[in-house]
């Protein structure tokens, strides 16, 4: 199969790392059903190492058929290959630049046209000469209700001073993944109300150096959405904020009618549990 000609390219500031997947042979399909293309792994936000070879799996329906995964001009190899899906080896190249990049699967129609899949990140982090000797404290994190996501704001210590650190070269685990979430670059989400903790972790090399973030979720009350105890037009601006986006999860608290998005059906709802009339904030 002829090798597709890609280059690595830059979106917005941010390098995409280009899959290309070509179709090779016939296939008929369906009219009332569209051909899909997805990346089912590895996760977003997988942290990879420059060298790292990394394993990609591709999944597509009828109509988009054989698969080549490209990083720049380099041909990924196919570990396996059994419809409908693909598993690929990536090979890192050992001098790519740190930073996230985007990798994105796209295929042939049979009939003609193109399908494209969601984008997967994947993380190169920074390699820095300065080894971790601890952390600095930096608050709790405490967030509003369910469904709020906030980034965890390091500050780690070198014997050369102080450093914000790039939150892909550390590791992050939460005690209670049940009341808050975190993902591998250190972006935690509420789950439900209560109290846990986010440990950060420093590289290999900084000889297992780690610090316990404490985080609080607020809320309970349905419509509560700033923790303050009541339903109220500061609220429903919170949630206005987001309309006609997706839901962070099943448990987003502004997601009021558990439709997986949210709307102005949610802000309808919101409305009737005002605490006060006209959802003013005093009586």
């Amino acid at each position: 199969m002829k090798a597709i000609d890609s280059a690595t390219s830059i979106i917005r500031g941010i390098a995409v790392l280009a899959i290309a997947v070509v179709a090779i042979g016939g296939i008929r399909v369906a009219a009332q059903s569209a051909p899909t293309i997805s990346i089912v792994s590895p996760s977003n936000d997988t942290v990879v190492q420059p060298g790292q070879t990394v394993q990609l799996t591709v999944a597509a329906s009828s109509g988009v058929i054989g698969e080549e995964i490209l990083l720049g001009s380099q041909l990924a190899s196919s570990a396996q290959s059994a419809a409908p899906t693909v598993v690929f080896s990536l090979a890192v190249p050992s001098n790519i630049q740190p930073g996230r990049y985007f990798v994105v699967a796209s295929g042939g129609i049979v009939g003609g046209g193109t399908v494209q899949s969601a984008p997967l990140s994947l993380v190169v982090p920074s390699v820095g000469t300065n080894v971790i000797t601890r952390f600095r404290q930096t608050g709790p994190i405490i967030l509003r209700y369910p469904g709020q996501r906030l980034p965890i704001d390091t500050i780690a210590m070198t014997g050369q001073g102080s450093l914000s650190i790039n939150s892909p070269v550390l590791t992050y685990s939460s005690a209670n993944p049940a009341i808050a979430s975190v993902n591998g670059i250190g972006l935690v989400t509420a789950q439900a109300p209560g109290q846990t903790s986010i440990t950060i972790t420093a590289p290999n090399g900084s000889d297992g150096v780690s610090m316990a973030v404490n985080v609080q979720v607020l809320g309970g009350m349905q419509g509560d959405l700033n923790g303050d105890g009541k339903v109220d037009i500061t609220d429903l601006n919170i949630l206005n904020s987001a309309l006609n986006r997706p839901a962070n999860g099943s448990n987003d608290a502004r997601d009021l009618n558990h439709d997986g998005k949210i709307d102005a059906l949610d802000a309808r709802i919101l409305t009737t549990l005002c605490t006060y009339p006209r959802c003013a904030t005093h009586p």
